[in-house]
């Protein structure tokens, strides 16, 4: 599984790949969206919201990594793996790339590497 988007995809936007992902719900989205409103209008600042500011605003709260909402905003929409939720992109060795995850509700942490169609995970 690559986690990098593919060239001849649709770019979707940075809310729908959020909820197809399933990494946020649309009660959170929109909190989210809501309180940056309230933020910049209470600012003076035009309200209108990027797709950036939204991904900045879910990471601060950890309701998303790092990794999860630069992935996001390029239209990654697949995080999961089986049980497993990918956080982070660790590296890249010779023979795949290698991805820090999650076990689904577990909260147990494990690194998976990607070596064609291959898994190896270290937990």
């Amino acid at each position: 599984m690559i986690l990098r988007p593919m060239a001849s995809r649709k770019r979707i936007s940075f809310r729908q790949a959020a909820l197809v992902s399933g990494l946020v719900t649309q009660e959170q989205l929109t909190e989210t969206v809501n309180a940056l409103i309230r933020t910049l209008r209470a600012g003076g600042v035009n309200v209108k919201v990027t797709d950036k500011q939204i991904a900045e605003a879910l990471i601060e709260s950890e309701l998303i990594t790092t990794y999860q909402g630069e992935q996001l905003l390029l239209g990654q929409t697949r995080f999961n793996l089986g049980p497993y939720v990918v956080i982070d992109w660790i590296g890249q060795g010779g023979m795949g790339n290698v991805y820090k995850g999650v076990v689904h509700k577990v909260e147990a942490s494990f690194q998976a590497a990607f070596v064609d169609f291959v898994i190896a995970v270290v937990v």
